[in-house]
């Protein structure tokens, strides 16, 4: 089958670049902008990456299922942003190169669509459960990404969620993980571009206003972690407090699923709850277990677990310097809940 392409904007220069490339890929066939309708995917290119989003947002208005990839120069750091804001599918750089044009329609679901994930095998997320409000769950999952490599926080509690305030991080799209699970965004790139900035580690944050949560479901969840996992990235998810059709692709394929208890009556009966509900519908699995925070010291914590008929994971302290950084509106200084340093490769009973 021929993948049918157009080029929107740009100048000879480019359509002479374009074509040459295309010579590379047999499987590729260059319609005239006269024939664009027709064309399975687009390329969108201008003087500057505003004007070529303009082109972007004028070719889906017309056809709200158009696919097109942005054109950017060699190491653009605005495009994968720009991409997200205007509806692209994703971003290919000048000069143009084979390889990469192959990778970039791929990504974009053209073809080859396992060029743009790795095996579900070697995800590694991280989900993380709370057995009630103000057990710590938001700062927990806040400070397990600080310290693993290539992690973000994916904020799902959606009506309320507070992980980059947590962090620390400044929120540039507050909608970014609706655009991302609703919208047309298919390539890796812009789910770094989504990111909330600063602070002491990524953050996808939920949205800004609660009723947005209404359209997140898990569908969505589950292109947001496939976009991780093309990314090489993995997420520590904040589930916060409620299990909902969108918490259930996370836990289905989290590595580790954690439920998160204070050292007290509240926190085991919650765990008690929430790990009898996880059992009913099958999620969790060998990979559950318990989180105690505030803990008196780690027998208590391993005695609440036992209660709650869960493995012990990790205990936290009760850190002062936790809820002192929160009051100032500052990240979790570093150092701060050591005792989930260990979470990543916890042993699981």
């Amino acid at each position: 089958m021929i993948l049918r392409l157009a080029l929107l904007g740009g100048n000879a220069v480019l359509d002479d670049e374009l074509r040459k490339v295309l010579a590379d890929l047999p499987g590729v066939a260059l319609l005239s902008p006269a024939h664009s309708a027709d064309a399975d995917i687009l390329l969108a290119a201008d003087s500057s990456l505003a004007a070529a989003g303009d082109l972007v947002r004028a070719e889906r208005s017309r056809r709200s299922d158009a696919r097109v990839l942005l054109v950017a120069n060699a190491g653009s750091a605005a495009a994968p942003r720009k991409a997200l804001e205007c509806g692209a599918v994703g971003v290919v750089e000048r000069p143009l190169e084979a390889d990469a044009v192959r990778r970039a329609l791929a990504a974009a679901g053209c073809f080859d669509s396992s060029l743009s994930a790795r095996s579900a095998d070697d995800e590694g997320h991280i989900a993380l459960l709370g057995a009630g409000g103000g057990m710590g769950t938001t700062t927990c999952s806040v400070v397990l990404a600080s310290g693993l490599d290539r992690a973000f926080v994916l904020d799902l509690a959606l009506a309320m969620g507070d992980a980059a305030e947590v962090a620390g991080a400044g929120v540039v799209l507050p909608d970014a993980l609706l655009r991302i699970a609703c919208g047309p965004v298919t390539a890796p790139a812009e789910l770094g571009a989504a990111f909330a900035a600063g602070g002491v580690c990524r953050v996808l944050p939920a949205p800004a206003l609660p009723e947005q949560a209404d359209l997140i479901d898990e569908h969505g969840v589950a292109r947001v972690l496939d976009l991780a996992v093309a990314s090489g990235l993995r997420a520590v998810v904040d589930c916060g407090a409620r299990l909902g059709v969108e918490t259930v692709p996370v836990l289905e394929r989290a590595t580790i699923v954690a439920i998160v208890a204070s050292d007290d009556v509240r926190g085991v009966r919650g765990a008690r709850r929430m790990a009898l509900l996880l059992a009913r519908l099958g999620l969790g699995g060998s990979g559950l277990g318990m989180v105690v925070t505030r803990a008196r010291n780690p027998r208590a914590a391993q005695a609440l677990a036992e209660q709650a008929g869960l493995p012990l994971l990790a205990s936290v302290k009760a850190d002062s310097r936790v809820s002192r950084a929160r009051e100032q509106g500052l990240a979790p200084p570093r150092g701060t809940l050591a005792g989930l340093a260990g979470l990543a490769v916890a042993p699981v009973a």
